[in-house]
């Protein structure tokens, strides 16, 4: 098993597919933060400031993490944050989903409409799974660092 996710080919595909859906989501968040704030509140997990907050900061580090993961700048690092992002998220559709709400999860501000459901939560937990070994790997073929 260890070959496996140490094999570099492998490392590379796994963190270029995680690295753009970060910057696609990032890029689509950035593009409009009061419809992702509108989104986020949809949740009603988080006071208003927060919300705001989050949706001018959250945005960026997701775009930032998915450079540095295309580019394999500091992959085990960011790969944990990607990580530790995509839990946070996933527990938010989880409550979502688990409260009934029928809203639309947020993850790519106004390009795709995605509910939050089942299939959001599978796609969330295959992402948490790739992120996570981009994290544990100890290939560094491929990285700018």
């Amino acid at each position: 098993m260890r070959k496996l996710i140490d094999n570099p080919i492998l490392i590379l595909i796994i963190r270029a597919f995680v690295g753009i859906i970060f910057i696609f989501y990032g890029v689509a968040k950035i593009a409009d933060p009061s419809q992702f704030a509108n989104e986020i509140g949809n949740y009603g997990m988080t006071p208003d400031f927060i919300t705001h907050i989050l949706a001018l900061v959250l945005p960026w580090a997701e775009m930032i993490v998915g450079v540095l993961l295309l580019f394999g700048i500091y992959q085990n690092e960011n790969g944990l944050l990607a990580t530790i992002m995509l839990i946070m998220f996933t527990t938010g559709v989880v409550f979502a989903f688990a409260s009934g709400l029928d809203i639309n999860c947020g993850c790519s501000g106004g390009n795709a409409q995605q509910k939050v459901g089942w299939m959001k939560i599978i796609e969330n937990i295959g992402l948490i799974i790739l992120s996570s070994i981009v994290t544990i790997t100890n290939s560094k073929k491929f990285t700018l660092k």
